[in-house]
Order: C-alpha cells, then structure tokens, then sequence
C-alpha cells in the first residue's frame, strides 16, 4: 500500500507515490483512489509543491492512462 499525504485542494484530498511503479496515487474526496502511470519522483515533487495541487493533477489526469484502486 503507497502511503498518502493530505494536500490543500478542494479537487484532491491527498496524494501518494509508488517510485518502483513509477505511479500516481490519487485520492479524491468521495474516498476513491485513482492511479495514474509513468509519474517519476520529480513530477511528483512538482505536483506536491505547485502552486495549484489541484490543476497539477488534471494535467496529469490529462495525459496519463490509470486505474482506480481495490
């Protein structure tokens, strides 16, 4: 299980990374978790310090293929 830290975000409620998948981990208010592919340690570091977490994420939902978790 890839641990995940809350963010501040009305569109996110916390976020996780798996370096050895290169995935990730999104979850959304509602308690789902989407996981999203080809996410390398830096992209992650960028999305967690963006000034906006929440348009960092849609720019990733954007171009990445994913899975919902469980």
């Amino acid at each position: 299980m890839v641990e995940r830290q809350s963010v501040t975000s009305s569109y996110v409620k916390a976020l996780g990374h798996d370096p050895e998948a290169n995935e990730l981990h999104v979850e959304w208010p509602s308690g789902k978790v989407s996981i999203y592919s080809d996410v390398n340690a830096q992209e992650f570091h960028d999305i967690l310090t963006a000034q906006s977490v929440g348009r960092a994420v849609i720019a990733v939902k954007n171009t990445r293929s994913h899975r919902y978790a469980g």
